[in-house]
């Protein structure tokens, strides 16, 4: 049986899909069962094609997107440029607003690891890479950034509903935040998810790290941007109970990933944000027809990923 060939997805045109291969441009149709899925190419995917003896091709199969846009419907971009006029008409600076946080908004690549199951005799593995996560290389930045969220929402009285993050990036309301000061304290990733969610917002943040933290890891948040670094002699428990006992004295506010009685609202935000690696996860996973994983493989260090993820997916009827 022929191998299939991975292209790219160039134009569509009625029903018609032309797509760039290393052995040129195949005129193709598509398979049936994207309409029983309510699924189209898009350009910008990338596919495997089957070649038919005419010299043309049918799709067999949509690679996970990376990203995609519903108009122009298109995906895996790399690179947006918004052209718009600076005096007439004049511009609509609520829906550029709208469409830059769109665009800055991207799911993170679902890798399908074909070798690998096929050596282990099971259909499917799929790893969700989430190096991609705004730039991070990270997954705990989803969490911190939904906690600051919440935080800064109630703060504010806003509907956390109708708000986006990048409302809260607005002149007028970064200037009512200047002054907060988020405070946690982590071995790495967490912390850095927080000050770069915090300097967003131009907030400030005050980071503490257990003893024996790797200097490289400080630095890396304190690249992020107007955030205080300090790695201290406690173990992690004790400077979690030193970033609340400063948190209590200044009227900072404490985004902790561990929860404690009288403390369980941001945590619970924190598992929230983390829920959209596993709703990213299941779209894409019924976009290629399968309706949910059978198995879990996740990371587990104080739970809170693990328990959102799998919350999420369990509650998938």
């Amino acid at each position: 049986m022929q191998k299939d060939t991975k292209g790219l997805l160039l134009k569509g045109i009625g029903g018609f899909y032309y797509v760039e291969t290393d052995c040129g441009v195949v005129e193709c149709k598509a398979r049936g069962i994207f309409r029983n899925k309510d699924l189209s190419p898009l350009v910008g995917d990338r596919v495997l094609i089957e070649k038919t003896e005419d010299g043309k091709g049918v799709i067999n199969e949509i690679l996970p997107r990376k990203n995609q846009l519903r108009r122009p419907p298109v995906s895996n971009l790399d690179q947006l440029i918004f052209v718009v006029s600076i005096c007439e008409p004049y511009p609509n600076t609520l829906v550029l607003d709208k469409l830059i946080a769109i665009a800055e908004y991207k799911k993170t690549p679902l890798v399908k690891l074909d070798n690998l199951a096929s050596k282990l005799g099971v259909k499917n593995i799929f790893v969700k890479d989430e190096s991609y996560r705004y730039g991070l290389n990270a997954f705990k930045g989803l969490g911190g950034l939904y906690a600051i969220f919440r935080i800064v929402c109630d703060k504010l009285n806003l509907d956390y509903k109708s708000t986006t993050f990048k409302d809260l990036q607005n002149k007028d309301i970064k200037e009512k935040l200047k002054d907060i000061v988020f405070v946690t304290a982590t071995d790495g990733n967490h912390g850095k998810g927080i000050a770069w969610a915090a300097n967003k917002l131009g907030c400030k943040s005050v980071v503490f790290m257990p003893k024996g933290s790797v200097l490289a890891r400080a630095k890396a948040i304190e690249s992020m941007g107007n955030s205080t670094v300090t790695i201290t002699d406690l173990n992690y428990d004790d400077a979690v109970r030193k970033a609340a006992s400063l948190a209590d004295e200044n009227g900072w506010y404490l985004v902790q990933d561990t929860a404690w009685e009288g403390y369980e609202d941001i945590p619970n935000f924190i598992s929230q944000g983390y829920t959209i690696m596993a709703k990213e996860a299941l779209d894409e996973l019924n976009e290629l027809g399968i309706e949910k994983p059978t198995h879990l493989f996740l990371q587990a260090g104080v739970g809170s990923m693990a328990g959102s993820a799998l919350g999420y997916m369990a509650d998938q009827k």
